[in-house]
């Protein structure tokens, strides 16, 4: 069984909050459509996960692609459930 470390999990889960309310602001302020509540879900984590691993650099612990990947990654499951969120409510 592969062992994900603690840090990787935060990042997951951060990014997955990131995307969930980048989604919700596309929906509710710009009442945009899948397209563009996925592309604000994605956006969001990805710049969450970009200005965490830059505040890093500064802290002198370094920039890690694989925390930023997993911020990504967690925007992107919340991506994958505003899209099914959106088929339920035919927007």
């Amino acid at each position: 069984m592969v062992k994900i470390a603690r840090d990787k999990k935060v990042h997951f889960y951060a990014g997955a909050l990131a995307g969930f309310v980048g989604g919700w602001l596309v929906y509710v302020f710009i009442n945009g459509g899948r397209p563009e509540i996925i592309g604000g879900a994605i956006t969001l984590a990805i710049a969450i996960g970009c200005a965490k691993e830059i505040y890093d650099i500064k802290k002198e612990t370094g920039f890690d692609k694989k925390d930023l990947l997993a911020t990504a990654i967690g925007g992107a499951v919340s991506a994958a459930a505003w899209l099914g969120f959106s088929f339920l409510r035919g927007f």
